[in-house]
């Protein structure tokens, strides 16, 4: 289900062109679309494992996931409405994680290219 307006959280004026490597130097914005995914590692055979995109931002993505995963991890991404230019998945490297409610982990991921306004102005539409 996607968001009627997305939620942006505060960040600094203009911080759409500064460096990604700074710890939530992008605006972020909040998300309850679906998504699956699957360690990069690891070919997929079958169905991905389901997650949430709990926040997203030019830089990155935070996650709600299933399972536990060790900073580094590259993940595939693929968000329930992805931009062709995105196809086939976001790559996104785990940075750290948290424990989420239900058993569930908060996976902080930075995008290895970060995404255009564009593009994640089609996904957080």
């Amino acid at each position: 289900m996607r968001d009627a307006a997305p939620q942006k959280l505060s960040a600094p004026e203009g911080s759409f062109r500064v460096q990604c490597r700074e710890r939530r130097a992008a605006v972020r914005y909040l998300s309850t679309m679906e998504a699956s995914y699957h360690p990069v590692a690891v070919p997929t055979v079958g169905p991905s494992c389901p997650a949430r995109i709990w926040d997203i931002s030019l830089c990155g993505v935070g996650l709600i996931v299933g399972r536990r995963y060790e900073p580094g991890t590259l993940l595939a991404v693929v968000p329930e409405y992805l931009p062709q230019s995105l196809y086939p998945c976001l790559e996104a490297k785990v940075l750290h994680l948290s424990p989420h409610a239900d058993g569930l982990w908060l996976a902080g991921c930075e995008f290895p290219t970060p995404l255009t306004e564009e593009q994640l102005a089609v996904l957080i539409s």
